[in-house]
């Protein structure tokens, strides 16, 4: 037989048989992955009520403690994460001047997980720390101040 006899004979019979293979081979590889994400949290943030807080640093941690999301809640303090598998998810919400608040949320396929977190004003420290620099200079003496005179006792 002649080469391109051969080329043909092979595409012919045994290239089908290849083809067959090929596509068998591969059905176990499709199967094994996993179906697409579409568990969504869409969520507010408020303070006091009915003030939404827009800037909000959002973030999206799984059962095992990874950050799966990062998002910022807009100006009507809502935000939207999507693409999640179903499971288990902590949100954690921050913003400077008030005090991070996390909140658990169950993700299902069946349509979105909808949360409202709210955000407590942070509070203040108990002690102020005043820092700044002297202008008296003291030689010994101590300074006495009534209602109309300034005494100097050494």
């Amino acid at each position: 037989m002649s080469g391109p006899t051969r080329v043909m004979r092979w595409g012919g019979r045994w290239g089908s048989c290849a083809a067959l293979l090929l596509c068998v081979a591969e059905l176990p590889s499709a199967a094994a992955e996993p179906p697409p994400a579409t568990g969504v949290i869409q969520g507010s943030v408020w303070t006091q009520g009915p003030t939404p807080l827009a800037g909000v640093d959002v973030k999206v941690i799984d059962a095992t403690g990874r950050m799966v999301a990062s998002v910022v809640s807009d100006n009507d303090g809502r935000f939207l994460v999507a693409s999640l598998t179903a499971g288990t998810y902590r949100v954690m919400a921050a913003l400077a001047g008030f005090e991070t608040t996390t909140q658990s949320v169950v993700i299902t396929d069946e349509g979105a997980a909808v949360i409202t977190i709210d955000l407590p004003i942070a509070r203040f420290a108990d002690t102020i720390d005043v820092v700044g620099e002297t202008t008296a200079v003291s030689n010994g003496r101590i300074f006495i101040r009534s209602d109309k005179h300034l005494f100097c006792v050494k």
